[in-house]
C-alpha cells in the first residue's frame, strides 16, 4: 500500500512538473507611448437602426477594449435614418520608439474577443455593426483582427445570429506606483 502511494504521490509530481514548463512563460511588457487617432466612421445602410446613445455606447465600450484610453470622445450623428456617422477622437497604445523611452508606460499583447455580450452593450443583432467596426475602422488602426466569424441574421438565415471577432492589442498595465497607492 506504501509503495502504491509513493508511485501515487511521484506521479501527481511529474505532471505537476510537466504542467509548469508547459505553461506558457508570461511576456515582457512593451513600451509604449499614446498615439492620437481622429476617424469618422460611416455606416451606410446598416439593417437595423440606432440611437446615437446605442452607437454612443457600442462604440466607446469596443474602443475601451481593445486599449484605448478612457477619455475618448464619441460622438455619433445622423442617427435618424440607417446611415448614421461616428466621429471618434481616441488614444490607443502603439510601440515606442528609442527616442520615446522616457515618456514610454508598459503595455502587454493581449487577444480580444468581441462577440453578443463581450464587451457589455453588443448584442446578437449588433453582427453588421461589428462586421461595419471592423472594416471602417479597425483597418485604421494599430490592431491585428486574428479570428472573424460572422453568421448575421439574412431573409436565408434564420438560426440565431452569431459574431465573433478576436482583435490583437497592446493593452495598458497599471504602473507599480498607481498599484500601490
Amino acid at each position: 500500500m506504501q509503495r502504491l502511494a509513493a508511485v501515487f504521490a511521484a506521479t501527481v509530481l511529474l505532471i505537476a512538473a510537466a504542467s509548469v514548463r508547459a505553461a506558457p512563460a508570461p511576456s515582457a511588457p512593451l513600451a509604449v507611448i499614446w498615439a492620437s487617432h481622429a476617424i469618422i466612421v460611416d455606416l451606410d445602410s446598416l439593417p437595423k437602426s440606432y440611437t446615437c446613445d446605442e452607437l454612443w455606447y457600442r462604440f466607446r465600450a469596443v474602443l475601451l477594449a481593445i486599449g484605448a484610453r478612457g477619455d475618448l470622445r464619441v460622438m455619433p450623428y445622423d442617427c435618424a435614418g440607417r446611415s448614421p456617422r461616428v466621429e471618434l477622437q481616441f488614444s490607443l497604445p502603439q510601440r515606442a520608439s528609442a527616442g520615446q523611452a522616457s515618456a514610454a508606460l508598459p503595455a502587454l499583447p493581449e487577444t480580444i474577443t468581441l462577440s453578443p455580450g463581450r464587451p457589455a452593450p453588443l448584442d446578437t443583432t449588433d453582427c453588421e455593426l461589428l462586421q461595419r467596426i471592423n472594416d471602417e475602422l479597425f483597418s485604421q488602426l494599430p490592431v491585428h483582427v486574428a479570428r472573424t466569424h460572422w453568421a448575421c441574421a439574412s431573409p436565408h438565415h434564420t438560426a440565431k445570429p452569431a459574431y465573433r471577432l478576436a482583435v490583437q492589442t497592446l493593452v495598458p498595465q497599471p504602473s507599480k506606483s498607481a498599484a500601490g497607492s
